[in-house]
């Protein structure tokens, strides 16, 4: 899978771009607040459906303009297809491949996939657990068909036991056991598959981190619950803390609130890892999700990293390139010294107040 062109109208400081793209590593330099993530976002736009910085829409069009425009040409498994994505002020967002609607954008993530670094994903290591479930949550939405369905079920019956759990009106005994056997049933699988991705992605993560640091540096990941894998378990634990829950008036048992527990050399990365090392970490993460992606789909995912040579040192640096050399990225920096010299074979572009130039 690659991409092959991206023409942008009226997108954030974006007035017409038409870029095209190649094989290999392509790098966008320029100054601060010249444009550069904006670019990866509209491609991040193309294979999700949204953006990674806001949930308004209405943000992306161009000051003083009435609508936006994304077209991305892709290549899948030889044949082209073109994602067209129109924002407008007065209307709602239209998406169409090969010039067929969409009832839905999410349904862009079928068509194009892309795995994106941004500095803010640092939170996957230092952040609370919520980052950590959302990012396994979202290992298994890409990769697993059924999960989908699975944690839609889960969270409708946790939403109508929490209610009941608030209001405890008249037969609640008879509705917390109906709400209590329903999130049993869907929560065991939701736990197993979770155990069996946290087992996939750290394998995949070890040997990338241990490259990416240098040989200095070691992960583990940890998949922790307070549910069960047996539906007896679960449930005699939901009974155990049943009077707990009614004095909160809210569900404590459940993959809910589950955590995966990094460590690096021993010691839990949320606590103790430097920036560095959060960064370091968080990467392999990210190439591991490649991997995984690459696997299962037996295609390789787009690459898009926002602002990470900057802030590694050169061994990190020169041992990152290796390992997206596979792989086609894109990939922002503000300078571009250290990649003119250590990847001769990127292409070059420099961002200026919203223009693309190649540089040859």
């Amino acid at each position: 899978m690659s991409l092959l062109e991206l023409v942008l109208i009226n997108f954030r400081n974006y007035e017409y771009e038409k870029i095209p793209f190649s094989a290999g590593c392509h790098v966008f330099y320029g100054a601060n607040a010249q444009g550069k993530t904006n670019l990866l976002e509209s491609v991040y736009i193309t294979a999700k459906g949204s953006s990674f910085k806001t949930t308004t829409d209405k943000k992306l069009i161009r000051f003083g303009e009435r609508s936006a425009y994304i077209r991305a040409r892709i290549l899948q498994k030889e044949r082209e297809k073109n994602v067209e994505i129109k924002f407008s002020m007065v209307d709602r967002k239209r998406c169409r491949i090969n010039e067929v609607e969409l009832d839905r954008a999410e349904e862009l993530t079928e068509q194009f996939d892309v795995v994106l670094f941004a500095p803010e994903h640092l939170e996957l290591v230092k952040g609370a657990p919520s980052e950590r479930r959302s990012y396994l949550n979202s290992l298994l939405l890409s990769t697993d068909p059924t999960y989908r369905p699975l944690l839609r079920r889960y969270e409708k019956a946790l939403f109508q036991r929490n209610q009941l759990l608030k209001t405890q009106g008249s037969y609640f005994e008879e509705q917390l056991a109906s709400y209590d056997q329903e999130l049993v049933s869907s929560a065991v699988p939701l736990v197993k598959k979770r155990r069996a991705m946290v087992k996939q992605w750290e394998e995949e993560t070890i040997s990338l981190h241990h490259q990416l640091s240098g040989k200095r540096e070691t992960c583990r990941f940890t998949y922790v619950t307070n549910g069960a894998e047996e539906e007896e378990v679960f449930r005699k634990r939901l009974e155990e803390n049943r009077a707990q829950d009614m004095e909160m008036r809210t569900t404590q048992i459940g993959p809910h609130r589950d955590e995966v527990e990094m460590t690096i050399n021993g010691l839990p990365a949320r606590l103790f890892a430097s920036q560095g090392q959060a960064r370091t970490l968080t990467l392999s993460c990210k190439l591991a999700e490649l991997k995984i992606r690459e696997t299962t789909h037996g295609l390789r995912p787009l690459l898009l990293l926002d602002d990470v040579f900057s802030e590694l040192d050169k061994p990190r640096a020169k041992a990152l390139l290796q390992l997206i050399r596979p792989y086609q990225s894109l990939v922002t920096t503000n300078a571009a010294d250290f990649l003119r010299r250590e990847a001769k074979e990127a292409h070059f572009y420099r961002v200026q107040d919203g223009h693309i130039t190649c540089q040859t």
